[in-house]
């Protein structure tokens, strides 16, 4: 009777693991929801939760949001007014929030994945002076290795803040910091290519097409006082 017992005990722990398993591949292989709109919306109309729905889109979803809005954070849509016409089953470009608080004054250059931050931006920063310095208010992008538009856009706007001409500083400043909205649990080599990528010396894989740019955040009011290494940040710039 005590082998059978022990032997009904393994077949039951035999299939809790086979249940768990296939739970975690089901959720695993299960694609990222993003908001679409769930009926015909107007430029000017208010943006209600009963107008959105999730559709899931297969891919990188370290690419995808850089364009589109997670399921999870419609929130931010709700109680704005739509910038666009949407037609049912239209999907909500990042882009679209854009348009609303910026319209023809401002424009944004971005997104790019965070690699490092400085002191000044890390939760456990309050550990002296010393650490607010230049050095600490720097952070490390990844940008297109073949100057891309958006990098191409930066690179031209961090040109400008070394201007001379007053009136070229102020159109080439930085006015504020944006994190795109999303769970920030992605890496650069979450979305390689694996036929692009190479190892570093410290054993990280990185692509080819992706080059590190390191960007002074020295003297901009508006960023966020805590900035997380995967994050996607863009700027503000005026237009």
């Amino acid at each position: 009777m005590r082998y059978i017992l022990g032997f009904v005990i393994a077949i039951g722990l035999a299939i809790a693991a086979a249940a768990t398993n296939w739970l975690y591949l089901a959720s695993a292989t299960r694609p990222t929801a993003y908001v679409a709109m769930d009926n015909s919306i107007k430029p000017g109309q208010e943006i209600k939760s009963s107008d959105l729905r999730p559709i899931p889109i297969p891919g990188d979803a370290s690419l995808l949001r850089q364009s589109m809005i997670p399921f999870d954070s419609k929130s931010i849509l709700v109680g704005r007014t739509a910038t666009r016409a949407y037609l049912e089953g239209d999907v909500v470009l990042s882009r679209d929030l854009t348009e609303q608080s910026t319209g023809s004054q401002w424009r944004v250059v971005g997104p790019f994945e965070l690699i490092s931050v400085g002191e000044r931006f890390k939760q456990d920063s309050g550990r002296g002076a010393e650490l607010a310095s230049t050095r600490g208010n720097n952070v490390t992008i990844a940008v297109d290795a073949n100057f891309d538009e958006q990098t191409s856009r930066l690179l031209a706007v961090i040109a400008g803040l070394g201007q001379r001409s007053q009136s070229a500083r102020q159109q080439s400043k930085i006015v504020a910091v944006q994190v795109v909205p999303g769970p920030a649990n992605s890496s650069t080599a979450a979305r390689e290519n694996t036929s692009k990528a190479v190892s570093t010396s410290a054993g990280r894989q990185v692509s080819r097409d992706i080059v590190y740019q390191t960007v002074s955040l020295d003297g901009i009011a508006n960023v966020p006082s805590v900035l997380l290494e995967g994050e996607f940040i863009r700027f503000v710039v005026p237009d």
